[in-house]
């Protein structure tokens, strides 16, 4: 592929052992031959390993079973005509007419869902009655098992706590999967989150007691009675909170739980990142912030670690620390003329001129280079997918090639004058299309 394999810098897969794996894992394998090339953990696996773990809880993880089994219950055309027509006749301002599936892998998918049933739930508890009148015992009695699931108070009050979780994570989770993320502002955005979370957790009681008012309202109108779970002294597998209001027993018993599990979870799951960030973190000007000794160590460590890559006949250390303080006294300067606001590794990479900073440039550019994610490459894998069906099993390499390019690339515009120019350009009108 003429690809130089010694700038090999970063690695990135999930969390599988097959990939992550420390002895026998592909990244263990790939720094055998090549040193450098760190391992990051996808973010957005971080995210959702973070997510999955926290959503354990028993009501979190029994009202997410149940709203996944309600989707599914209106995959089949004729419930999903029932679905369309009261959300048509009760929700004229809905632009969603169809309920989305739970995907196991992408939680992004599962933050829109569980907000998008939450918008349609008076539509879907319409629709459910209307298919539990109908003579099909098997459907009706289904319809009837999932109303009867959906007017549990606990079943609405853990759906309210998803839904405004959900809500602060799934800003993160959509920037994850954006191109050209780097690894600071990555690390910057799960702090924001991190930190929003945080101040919930702070005003749990005040923001709890707003939650509940809410909820309040919809279970009266649904009829639903405001009540504490059963509690016995020889249950194992419950809360026995021992509290009196209704509010206080799903406030310490799910809210709290479940937004310890996620700020917690969300820390640890990128604690890596923030060990890579750490070292590269001396390539980062801040203001009124001067060159002190251990920024010049961590640059030394650099220097160190990346010297094959730098490849300087000047480099030492003199030298180097010399462009270092340069480098900062550049943007503190710049600092004082203008008020400008924080801005990207990938903006200072742009900004940095490489004659002038020579090691900064290129040290800049192997940190912008490391993996965030892995989200733009298991896109191409689903466009593969997509075009690769049963009747497309004979597809030749060179055409399946040119197929998925057209596809990824589409934001390309290519006019048909430039195709009939390509064509007459050669005797071969089986032209192989190449972007």
């Amino acid at each position: 592929m003429g690809i130089e394999t010694k700038y090999l810098v970063g690695q990135g897969y999930d969390g599988a052992a097959s990939m992550s794996g420390i002895f026998n894992g592909t990244q263990a394998h790939i720094r055998t031959k090549h040193p450098m090339a760190l391992y990051i953990h996808c973010s957005s696996h971080c995210l959702n390993l973070a997510i999955s773990f926290s959503c354990k809880i028993p009501d979190i993880r029994n009202c997410m079973g149940t709203m996944q089994t309600v989707c599914n219950f209106f995959s089949y055309p004729k419930r999903s005509n029932v679905l369309l027509g009261t959300i048509t006749k009760l929700l004229p301002d809905e632009k969603s007419f169809k309920l989305k599936k739970f995907c196991p892998t992408r939680w992004v998918e599962r933050h829109d869902a569980v907000i998008l049933y939450y918008e349609l739930q008076p539509a879907i508890i319409s629709a459910l009655e209307d298919i539990s009148l109908w003579k099909d015992t098997d459907t009706s009695s289904a319809a009837n098992q999932l109303l009867a699931s959906i007017h549990q108070f606990k079943f609405q009050i853990s759906m309210m706590i998803l839904v405004k979780l959900f809500s602060i994570s799934v800003s993160l989770s959509k920037f994850l999967q954006t191109e050209n993320v780097d690894l600071e502002n990555a690390l910057s955005f799960a702090e924001n989150t991190q930190a929003t979370l945080k101040d919930i957790r702070l005003n749990a009681d005040k923001e709890f007691n707003e939650l509940f008012k809410s909820i309040e309202k919809i279970c009266s109108t649904l009829e639903i009675a405001v009540c504490v779970p059963r509690i016995s002294c020889r249950q194992t597998h419950r809360n026995n909170v021992d509290v009196d209001t209704p509010e206080s027993y799903y406030r310490v018993a799910v809210f709290i739980p479940f937004l310890d599990n996620f700020i917690e979870q969300l820390h640890n799951r990128f604690l890596e990142h923030r060990s890579i960030l750490m070292s590269f973190d001396c390539l980062i000007p801040k203001p009124n912030c001067k060159v002190t000794k251990d920024i010049e160590d961590q640059f030394k460590l650099l220097l160190e670690t990346y010297k094959d890559i730098l490849n300087d006949d000047i480099l030492n250390e003199y030298s180097c620390c010399a462009e270092l303080k340069l480098w900062h006294n550049s943007f503190e300067y710049q600092a004082q003329c203008s008020q400008q606001s924080k801005i990207t590794v990938t903006d200072l990479f742009f900004q940095c001129n490489s004659e002038m900073y020579t090691i900064i440039s290129k040290l800049l550019q192997i940190f912008i280079t490391l993996p965030v994610t892995t989200a733009s490459g298991e896109r191409s894998f689903s466009t593969l997918r997509r075009i690769k069906t049963y009747l497309r099993n004979t597809t030749g390499q060179n055409r399946l090639n040119g197929l998925s390019m057209l596809n990824i690339h589409r934001d390309i515009i290519i006019t048909p004058e430039e195709i009939v120019n390509e064509m007459g350009k050669t005797s071969n009108k089986r032209l192989a299309l190449h972007l």
